[in-house]
């Protein structure tokens, strides 16, 4: 068992540090694409704004996928925490429909936000979960279909965080799997999508930090809803 430990650690210690090595790079490049982008808006040269938008949008990939490796790190090594402060949903996920409506121009981003309420949260981790699920189900969604995400609260004075799409659905036998490490539901279907199945696993721990619960809502057949549903304190 200790030697299965040690080798545990050696494996978190070689992807923190391989981690931070890449994201130092990623950065400059970042930059560099940032200032392409400027001078392409300066010149109004299309094609060089269409090439730096999806140059950039590779680079955010990478960092995400990156900071996913370095947050399973974190798990595992017990490492991870949260800061919990209160603040308003309706506020985060107006900023978040912002985002998305700007980065995910091939969906239809439809923000429900019916009401203002407050919560006892790590406010960058829960914004990560939403990130996660819109991202995801932008992912293995059809172009131009309708993704909805919101929240609302429930009779047990709980928050429900919910994110809902019209993709290919999740097959019964692939659901209770979702939430694991490096599982990807469907692979006979999901084709060349890209994706290491860190998303939804980052997701369920986090939830779990806050004492919450994920679970979906699906069928082969199309549309997936996912719920997250976490302590309003």
């Amino acid at each position: 068992i200790t030697e299965q430990k040690a080798e545990e650690q050696r494996k978190n210690d070689f992807i923190s540090i391989a981690s931070h090595e890449l994201k130092t790079p990623l950065t400059s490049i970042n930059a560099y694409l940032q200032l392409m982008q400027r001078q392409a808006l300066l010149t109004a040269n299309t094609n060089y704004q269409d090439l730096t938008l999806k140059s950039l949008k590779q680079v955010r990939n990478m960092k995400n996928l990156i900071n996913g490796f370095l947050n399973i790190s974190r798990f595992d090594s017990g490492r991870m925490m949260i800061e919990r402060e209160v603040f308003d949903l309706k506020e985060l996920f107006t900023e978040l429909e912002d985002e998305f409506k700007l980065r995910i121009n091939s969906h239809q981003i439809v923000a429900d936000l019916t009401q203002s309420l407050s919560i006892d949260a790590d406010l960058n981790k829960i914004a990560q979960v939403v990130q996660n699920l819109v991202e995801n189900a932008a992912k293995y969604s059809p172009i131009g279909t309708q993704i909805t995400f919101g929240y609302s609260p429930t009779d047990n004075k709980d928050i429900e965080i919910f994110v809902s799409d019209e993709g290919m659905g999740i097959a019964e036998e692939d659901r209770d799997q979702i939430f694991e490490r490096f599982y990807r539901a469907g692979k006979d279907r999901v084709g060349t999508i890209s994706g290491f199945g860190i998303g939804l696993y980052l997701c369920r721990e986090i939830v779990e930090l806050h004492n919450g619960h994920i679970a979906v809502e699906s069928n082969s057949a199309g549309g997936t809803t996912f719920r997250v549903r976490l302590p309003a304190q």
